[in-house]
This record gives C-alpha cells, structure tokens and sequence, in this order.
C-alpha cells in the first residue's frame, strides 16, 4: 500500500548525473539552514534552491511516483557510477534510500513542503524571445566589469538599460563600464532591472539562452521581482537587486553612439592598437613592475606605430615598448588618428584587450582630442563597430607617466 509520502524513482546514473550537475552549482559547501544543501525531485526535474536564486534541471527516468527532498551530498556517489548504472531512490518521508547493484545507501531527506522555492505564482509574467547565442554572449562581455563593493550594492550585477532607444546590458565598477546590446527587443517595463552577479555567472554557464521570463507584481507598477532564464529545458530564476543603477550614460562622451558634439579644439579621434602584441607587452611590463605601477601611457609616433610605456613606481625606472602600426577598420565614423599620449590603468587596459575583443585582431579607442593631455577626462574603446555591436568599454583617463617619446624602440 502506497501514502502521499511515498516516492519511487527509476532511472539510470547517466540520466541523473547531469540534473543534478546543473542544478547543485548553486549550492553551497557549507549552508546556515540545512535544507539549502538538498534538492528536490519531483516532476522528473532536480531543482536546488539558494533562496535568492533557483535552478531546475529535467532528466529521463523509467518509473517515477512523488517527490523526495534529498541531502544533495547523499546523491554524489551517482557521479562515480557508470552510465547505465540502474538506480533506485524510494522514501516514505522520514526516511529513504538509494539503490544500485551491489550497494545501498540510506538518504537524508526532508519534508518537500519545507523546501525553499522561487516561482512565479501571484506575479504578472513578461516573455522575450532572444537569440539562443546573443543574450549569453552579451552577457559574458559585461560580467567582467561589475563591481564586487559591498557598500554599494546595486553595482553588482549587470543593469538592464537602454542606449539610444536599444536595448542594452550594461555593468559598471564606477572605474570602468561596459554594455551591450540585448539582441532581441525587450519591454520598456524591464529597464532598470539589475541581475545579481550570481545569477549571470550562472546564466552564462547554461549556454544557449531561449527566453527571459519577467515577473511583476499583479498591479502591474511595481519594479520586476523575478527574471527566469530558460535554456534546453533548464529554468533559472533568480531574485534582482534590490536598488537603482546609477545614470551611467551621463559618463559616456558624445563621440559614442551619435554625432560627436565638439567642445573649443576637440576632434572627434582614433587610435588602433594590435590585440596579441598589446596584450604581450603589458604581460612583460607587469611581471617586472612593482604590483602598485598602474598607470602606463599610450603614445602615437609620427610614422604610424605606438609605444606603450610604464614607470615602475617604486624603482623608478621606465618600460617602453614598441606596438606594431594598425589601421583602423574602414567602416568606423571616424576624423582623425590620436594625436596626445593617453595615460590609462594597465590593469583595466588589458581586461579591455582579454574580454571585449575575443576574437578581434584590432582595438579601436575613440577619444575627443583635447589640446593637451590634461583635458583628457575619458578613454573609449570599441570592439568592432561600436554603433552596430553597443559594445563600448570605458576607464578613466590617468595622468602621464611623463615618459619621453621613443620611436624606434626594439
């Protein structure tokens, strides 16, 4: 005779090592509440929860009847068992066990109406179809720039915004910024919305991303509460950061994403720099300078190349090297090449060079020319074309290191 309680699972270790693979990332090793370290199972799905945010994961089972919430811990010999192992799990609600040939193992479980969930009952439901690559890749090109500060909060995730009416992702350290574009339209009603750092982590971990779910409260005036990503049958919701994203396109320059608006003597200026070469040249410099060194200075020569440059800060002493000369792509809207040395933080220089041109040979910078050095207040730097990608990464400009200029440098 069976109860409510019962539950009974057939299936194979391959079947449900890879649920519970997906849904255990949000688990941590070690929880305040117990519960938090299990998952349950139920509907032929694993789902764990975080509290702040949950993931469901489907599997195939031969038989299944109930649901059972289960110590994720208890599950982890199925990791080791060869694919076509036959499990068995059944429970009574008190107690349960796990079944394969040759061994048995008793389970902790707990009482599933106990179990923590984040689901959208009671909530009015947005739905946008995106690009199974687009949102992820947009994604993994901001995660890098949100800020880890406890004190100010709501930088810690990536903000859903707009940019000249077009949907945008957008994170920012208050020391450098970037966005991109969404890739599918999106209702005016999620602008604002910012997506903990947690769950982005774990949204570019699920690949291919089908369609974002937003949840409103039933009057419909409220900020969004939840967001849902869904991906080959694996759901994320997550909780959003509670707060407001500060205004970040009052820092963006006007030579970005429109017709340049100059001011006295500015230009509207470029300066191409090589990926690889770059990239090697601040790996040397930083294995030799004092960790404090940051600020390096980027210098266009008359005869089309650029030296890179930087002053070790406890020592003293100066690095300079030579990059190869790059064009600028054609197709940029641009007037005139950098004439000024830039001075900019090598450190944010080279997350610019590592995340925002994966697979470009070329960083273009866009600038205003000032008459001179100090009236430099921005560096921009744009990964292909920076009016169809929305790609811009931004970092505060730095003093000179007041190196001399050096053509020639081997």
């Amino acid at each position: 005779m069976t109860t409510d309680t019962d539950f009974h699972l057939e299936t194979t270790a391959g079947d449900i090592r890879a649920a519970l693979d997906i849904a255990t990332r949000i688990i941590a090793r070690r929880n305040a509440l117990p519960i938090l370290g299990a998952v349950l199972i139920a509907d032929r799905r694993v789902t764990a929860c975080s509290l702040d945010m949950e993931i469901s994961a489907p599997f195939a089972a031969k038989t299944m009847r109930g649901q059972m919430v289960v110590t994720a811990r208890n599950l982890a010999p199925v990791r080791l068992l060869p694919d076509d192992t036959h499990i068995t799990l059944r429970g009574d609600g008190t107690s349960g066990q796990m079944v394969f040939p040759g061994g048995v193992y008793d389970l902790s479980l707990f009482s599933p109406a106990a179990f923590p969930r984040l689901d959208f009952e009671g909530y009015l439901e947005s739905v946008a179809t995106h690009d199974a690559t687009a949102l992820i890749n947009a994604l993994k090109h901001v995660a890098y720039a949100i800020s880890t500060e406890e004190k100010r909060y709501f930088l810690n995730g990536v903000c859903l915004s707009r940019y000249h009416g077009t949907p945008v992702l957008v994170a920012t350290t208050g020391y450098n910024l970037a966005w991109h574009q969404t890739g599918a339209p999106v209702s005016p009603m999620w602008d604002g919305a910012i997506i903990p750092h947690a769950a982005v982590k774990q949204a570019i971990a699920l690949g291919a991303c089908t369609r974002m779910v937003a949840g409103f409260a039933e009057d419909g005036a409220s900020p969004m509460q939840r967001l849902r990503f869904e991906a080959a049958g694996v759901c994320l919701t997550t909780k959003l950061v509670n707060g407001t994203f500060p205004n970040w396109q009052r820092v963006v320059p006007a030579c970005v994403g429109g017709a340049a608006k100059r001011v006295g003597n500015e230009r509207d200026a470029w300066l191409a720099l090589n990926v690889p070469a770059t990239l090697r040249a601040i790996s040397r410099m930083a294995r030799t300078a004092d960790t404090q060194s940051i600020a390096c200075q980027v210098t266009p020569m008359p005869d089309g190349s650029t030296t890179l440059a930087l002053r070790d800060a406890f020592l003293g002493t100066l690095m300079v090297e030579a990059l190869p000369s790059v064009d600028a792509p054609a197709h940029l809207p641009l007037d005139e090449r950098l004439s000024v040395p830039i001075g900019v933080n090598r450190v944010l220089l080279r997350q610019m060079l590592a995340h925002a041109t994966r697979n470009n040979e070329v960083l273009v910078v866009r600038a205003q020319q000032p008459d001179s050095i100090a009236q430099a207040d921005r560096l921009i730097a744009a990964a292909d074309d920076c009016h169809l990608s929305g790609h811009v990464l931004m970092v505060e400009a730095l003093p000179s290191v007041d190196a001399p200029a050096r053509s020639g440098v081997a």
